[in-house]
């Protein structure tokens, strides 16, 4: 998920596009890891799908050292950002948004979609939510 919010643009904003109603930044200052159990599941919105990362997020500092990321989340997630904070800067996005990429289903649709001996490209398309 790649969060865009202007506060520069809309000082007003609510964090988190006001999913959380009435989140504050200094609510979140020294917040335990496992109480942003809850604030990360509205933001998300995972729902039901969110079991195996709550309990990685609750054990964070405990059984694993972190929050547990492959490598290839990671790179995507740096470049999504990069992207993002280059357009800004270059004045090139306005915009508050939320864009979601599904890394597992994008690999999932090159597996079955992309044929190497012919010149067919898939086009993965991603909608803003505003």
């Amino acid at each position: 998920v790649l969060d865009i919010e202007r506060f520069d643009l809309e000082p007003a904003r609510e964090l988190l596009h006001g999913l959380v109603p009435g989140l504050t930044a200094q609510a979140l200052r020294g917040m335990a890891t496992k109480d942003t159990v809850a604030i990360v599941e509205r933001m998300l919105g995972l729902g039901d799908r969110w079991s195996d990362a709550a309990v990685s997020q609750v054990e964070a500092g405990q059984t694993p050292s972190t929050w547990p990321h492959l490598a290839s989340a990671v790179a995507l997630g740096g470049a999504l950002v990069g992207e993002a904070a280059k357009r800004v800067l270059l004045g090139r996005s306005t915009k508050s948004g939320r864009c979601r990429l599904d890394l597992e289903r994008l690999a999932d649709a090159v597996s079955l979609a992309y044929d190497v001996t012919t010149s067919d490209e898939i086009v993965m398309e991603a909608q803003m939510l505003a």
